[in-house]
């Protein structure tokens, strides 16, 4: 799209979300004149730039109307990949009790969200996968102590269950520590 469209975009949202140009300029940590040129069309948003602003604004560079390289689109700040990673590799925490596996991603996702680039994406990948072991694993206890068909067989399969999980977990760390889509989309 046209450059005036994503001034315009911009412009609207940050006043739609109640922002200053300044606390726009803050939040997207590049200079106050750099919004500014960017929303009376005398430069258009590139690179680094947009991607802050698009962070700022909660939103993409795709959805302001820009046309980005993806590879560009998914590239996240130092902090945010590494918040992605311990955020992963928090589900590690199912060994003490498969329920943590859970519970800490979900404290961890909670005291960041909004802040961390692509967190709830991350999360809910996480959380879903986490919470999926987990009924299966007492699927598995339930079967056995009642002594229902297959509750043995359930049991068996609970070493494969947690290599599995780790194979996930770390994988996933590693993903968002590298800046790469995730294994489940």
């Amino acid at each position: 799209m046209k450059k005036t469209n994503i001034a315009q975009n911009i412009r609207k949202l940050r006043i739609l979300k109640g922002l200053s140009q300044e606390k726009l300029a803050e939040l997207a940590q590049i200079s106050l004149r750099t919004i500014q040129r960017i929303e009376n069309n005398e430069t258009e948003p590139r690179g680094h730039s947009l991607l802050q602003i698009a962070n700022a604004l909660n939103t993409t560079p795709g959805e302001l109307g820009a046309s980005v390289n993806t590879q560009l689109v998914g590239h996240y700040p130092q902090a945010d990949r590494t918040y992605l990673a311990i955020l992963n590799l928090s589900a590690l925490s199912f060994f003490i009790f498969p329920l943590l596996g859970v519970v800490v991603p979900f404290i961890l996702w909670m005291i960041k969200s909004g802040q961390v680039t692509n967190i709830n994406r991350t999360a809910g990948i996480l959380l879903t996968v986490q919470a999926i072991c987990c009924i299966f694993l007492g699927l598995a206890y339930i079967f056995k102590i009642c002594h229902w068909p297959y509750g043995g067989i359930m049991l068996s399969s609970v070493p494969f269950l947690y290599l599995v999980n780790i194979t996930f977990i770390v994988i996933s760390a590693i993903r968002s520590w590298q800046n790469k889509k995730l294994l489940v989309a």
